[in-house]
């Protein structure tokens, strides 16, 4: 009996622990669309903040820098290497084909989600002018108390 105990092996913790970043959830696939609209040249911070939510709900760390590729040596390294494939399939499912293209040939998610903010943190100037004409252009009109509270706060998130 005690020769048993010596080759039972424990299934590894990526494999069957959901609160491990390294988890794939049997129906989890690369064909999911995790947030809509898709990402377009003019919707970036909408994209940004629903994908922020939707990654963090799969506890999946790969965009912010924290859950970067182990050394090959390490166990986990062939577990990162099919979780950071499905994150990035998820980020480019989710946006439209041209900016996709743009992406398509990076190689981990971190890298997409950088070039996805640096490319669209330009437009940062452009989008505060027009915000500012929107919510000077923005008028109660026929619209309830709330309604007219709800636009003004959508304009300004």
């Amino acid at each position: 009996m005690a020769s048993l105990s010596h080759h039972i092996t424990q299934t590894p913790d990526h494999l069957v622990n959901p609160a491990n970043p390294l988890y794939l959830h049997p129906r989890e696939n690369p064909t999911l669309v995790l947030v809509s609209p898709l990402l377009t040249e003019s919707n970036f911070h909408q994209w940004e903040r629903d994908m922020v939510v939707a990654l963090e709900t799969k506890n999946k760390k790969f965009i912010d820098g924290t859950l970067p590729c182990p050394p090959i040596t390490d166990p986990l390294h062939e577990a990162w290497c099919r979780s950071n494939p499905m994150v990035m399939s998820w980020l480019t499912r989710s946006m439209t084909y041209l900016i996709k293209q743009s992406v398509m040939w990076m190689d981990t998610t971190l890298d997409i989600w950088r070039d996805l903010k640096d490319q669209f943190s330009h437009a940062n100037k452009f989008r505060v002018s027009d915000l500012q004409d929107q919510i000077l252009a923005c008028h109660q009109g026929d619209l309830s108390v709330s309604e007219y509270y709800t636009k003004l706060k959508i304009l300004w998130k």
